[in-house]
């Protein structure tokens, strides 16, 4: 299980979304960091399978999302 990374792009996945998205660096300070990257990008993921279709919809999602 997990990410097999080949010239810095992954190019299979077996494993959770979380796993994956973890590998992602983060190009922003650790100084301003409020959230991780990863927890950015599985909050912006998971509307889309839930018919999310724009940024408007995402949003609106995340504000909804369970704490």
């Amino acid at each position: 299980m997990g990410v097999k990374v080949r010239e810095g792009r992954a190019t299979s996945f077996s494993g959770h979304l979380l796993d994956c998205l973890v590998t992602v660096p983060d190009p922003c300070r650790a100084k301003g960091r409020r959230h991780p990257l990863s927890f950015i990008l599985a909050l912006a993921a998971c509307p889309v399978p839930a018919g999310a279709k724009s940024l408007k919809a995402i949003a609106e999602w995340a504000a909804g999302a369970p704490a």
